[in-house]
């Protein structure tokens, strides 16, 4: 498991979502494909995300797996504040 702005991911979930991330191509999808990647690779706990990686992430969700769609409402809800 890999904490995404607080929120438990499976690692398969996130190798989807550098996947999707990766296919859009921006510089804020790639940089943060890369540092989800980065922290798969190196097995860390969680991964830090800026705000413009966050929003990008969000865009990624639009119709994600199921075990994507708590992170979804989680950057849904912190983007409303």
């Amino acid at each position: 498991m890999l904490k995404i702005h607080d929120e438990s991911v499976r690692r398969s979930d996130a190798f989807w979502l550098v996947d999707q991330l990766r296919s859009v191509g921006r510089a804020d999808d790639a940089t943060a494909a890369a540092a989800i990647e980065r922290a798969l690779m190196d097995e860390a706990p969680a991964v830090p995300l800026a705000e413009r990686e966050r929003d990008a992430v969000l865009a990624c969700l639009e119709d994600p797996p199921e075990g994507l769609l708590e992170l979804r409402r989680t950057l849904l809800r912190d983007n409303e504040l």
